[in-house]
């Protein structure tokens, strides 16, 4: 048999129902019929309008081994995974949220909108 600890012996013989209320503070009401379930408040999503994000257009992307991109050369061509008339994929925050073509707006690059995906979590791209 298992030798008891100090801590067992003192707690021996010990009524330990109603023990949580014995330490509850005076006014607490411990309540074990339900956990009390915590509200938490929305912020209306206009609370993101602020917030810099990071907008992209990835032009093609292609997997390839460690060891071709190890070997590339100046002058080298790899092929990428779009054909030359397909819209161009807009991120945000590195999210794909739609598609777009290339203008030029000033001398500048711009994107004209060609598709915005439906299903967008504006919140989880802040």
């Amino acid at each position: 048999m298992a030798k008891e600890s100090k801590m067992d012996l003192d707690m021996a013989g010990l009524d330990v129902e109603g023990f949580d209320d014995l330490f509850a503070s005076e006014g607490d009401v411990l309540n074990e019929s339900a956990p009390e379930e915590i509200v938490v408040e929305k912020r209306p999503l206009s609370f993101f309008h602020r917030l810099p994000v990071t907008l992209s257009l990835e032009v093609a992307s292609v997997e390839i081994p460690l060891e071709e991109l190890m070997t590339l050369a100046e002058g080298a061509v790899v092929q990428m995974n779009k054909l030359s008339h397909q819209p161009l994929d807009v991120k945000v925050n590195g999210v794909l949220i739609g598609a777009a073509e290339v203008v030029i707006v000033e001398g500048h690059y711009g994107l004209r909108m060609t598709e915005l995906f439906d299903d967008i979590n504006w919140s989880k791209l802040a």
